[in-house]
């Protein structure tokens, strides 16, 4: 399904194969492109839950080891961009803005 949708010149790039773990208090997806394991845990069966998780680790196996470093790069050059704002700040910024508009 998800090399339909993005027109993937060879279907195979998307298929992958999933272990699925019922009965795990965690629900989540892992996928490792290195050694190409790919597992979804979850607490019990939940039909909407497996397709989304099954679609996230297909996208992530699609994406170039090549694309994901420069994506990476670009994520903390993004956040070495940004500035740290303390909790109280965002505070006192919310109140003047709540009092500034009466």
């Amino acid at each position: 399904m998800v090399a339909e949708e993005f027109h993937l010149p060879t279907p195979v790039d998307a298929q992958l194969r999933a272990t699925l773990v019922l009965g795990d208090g965690n629900d989540r997806a892992i996928g490792d492109e290195l050694h190409k394991s790919y597992f979804i845990y979850m607490q019990r069966w939940d039909e909407v839950q497996f397709a989304t998780s099954a679609s996230r680790l297909a996208l992530q196996h699609m994406v170039s080891q090549e694309r994901k470093t420069r994506m990476v790069a670009e994520i903390l050059r993004r956040a070495r961009a940004t500035e740290t704002v303390s909790y109280q700040t965002r505070v006192d910024a919310k109140k003047e803005r709540r009092y500034s508009f009466k």
